[in-house]
């Protein structure tokens, strides 16, 4: 039975962003629940520590270049074998091979299943790809139209593509959220004013300039507008791009308010603050950020590109945009501005999609669903 399958969370990655958030969350909610996890994890990395501070099994774990390594592999099929491993999650592209081959050594019947993060680039139908492939028991895409992606760049049966979307925990943005003018106040923001907001790390592919630039072509309506970027900068990268945000908002000073802050843990007070919620990435596989904003019941303008249409529909539970178009967003913008009836049918029904697709509760049923349904398969 699943109750008893020790499942496996590979990720050997050495950053700390969304992806690895999201492993280390299924994780704990699955232990939360009974369940037995180990993680297997890059030595002295953010996920190492995660584990730690939440008191979750590991193991550490180093690659070994672009396919794995021998010892690597060699090392990975010891601990399926010593940890009992039922199931073997893997979560980061670069640990599909030596996984792969850990679970072909012989003796080895541990199924393997692929969770998708990021989007494919390209196709992915070379022999390497397709030899780790026909080695997966499943591939887990968290959105339908990521999963068909999947199955046009890639030689994977499609029958083992299965949809569950990535979760959050609802309560928090929905009966959880902090008094408006108390949130505002923490952050230094004016009560009266109209803000828009974006989390997000300052990064250009994160698009944070194209907001700035679109309220530049709105005019200034009763309410004062103002911009809250919440985001820190990725260590040594990208730090001409901060200055140019913070060169942008001089040149906005005096029409339009900008605050810039780091990233808070109780991202809920940031939600709490806003009126209106803009995911300005190029291309967002998934946006936990713009789920957290619906679940909020934030109207939310997101661009058109990635998962993102996935998960928003125009019109629907919010607006979406080209990417990279100061013009059409700011088009957006004043939409919202000038109809706050609009703006709040768009935030009821994302709200409501997002408690009944997005629920962390949800998710995990599903992957245990799935977990039962291979470890009977074995049996």
């Amino acid at each position: 039975m699943v109750q008893n399958t020790v499942i496996g969370f590979l990720c050997t990655s050495a950053s700390w962003g969304g992806l690895e958030m999201n492993v280390v969350r299924l994780a704990h909610w699955l232990s939360e629940r009974g369940r037995s996890v180990i993680l297997f994890v890059r030595p002295s990395s953010p996920l190492q520590k995660e584990a730690r501070k939440r008191d979750l099994p590991y193991r550490t774990l180093k690659p070994g270049g672009r396919y794995g390594g021998l010892l690597t592999t060699w090392r990975m099929s010891r601990y399926l074998r010593d940890d009992q491993i039922g199931v073997l999650t893997v979560h980061a592209n670069r640990d599909l091979f030596f996984s792969a081959a850990a679970v072909s050594l012989p003796g080895c019947r541990t199924p393997l299943v692929m969770v998708q993060h990021m989007q494919l680039g390209r196709d992915k139908k070379d022999i390497a790809h397709s030899w780790a492939y026909r080695r997966l028991t499943a591939w887990v895409s968290p959105l339908a139209i990521l999963g068909d992606q999947v199955a046009e760049r890639t030689r994977l049966d499609p029958k083992k593509i299965r949809i569950i979307p990535h979760g959050i925990e609802t309560d928090r943005f929905v009966s959880g959220l902090p008094d408006r003018d108390a949130a505002r106040r923490s952050f230094g923001l004016p009560e009266s004013a109209y803000v828009i907001g974006v989390v997000g790390r300052l990064d250009p592919q994160k698009g944070q300039d194209v907001l700035l630039k679109a309220v530049d072509r709105i005019e200034v309506p009763e309410r004062p507008l103002h911009i809250l970027l919440v985001g820190d900068r990725t260590a040594d990268e990208h730090t001409e791009y901060a200055r140019s945000l913070e060169r942008l908002a001089e040149t906005l000073s005096g029409r339009v308010g900008v605050t810039i802050r780091a990233f808070v843990p109780d991202i809920e007070r940031v939600y709490a603050c806003l009126d209106v919620f803009a995911l300005t990435s190029h291309s967002e596989t998934y946006g936990m950020v713009t789920i957290e904003a619906m679940a909020s019941g934030v109207p939310v303008i997101a661009t058109e590109s990635g998962g993102t249409p996935g998960i928003v529909a125009d019109g629907v539970n919010g607006l979406l945009v080209p990417p990279c178009d100061s013009e059409a967003l700011a088009v957006a913008l004043r939409r919202l501005i000038a109809g706050p009836d609009l703006a709040s049918q768009l935030a009821v029904r994302a709200r409501t999609d997002a408690v009944g697709h997005y629920s962390h509760l949800r998710q995990c049923d599903q992957y245990e669903r799935l977990f039962r349904q291979l470890t009977d398969d074995d049996d």
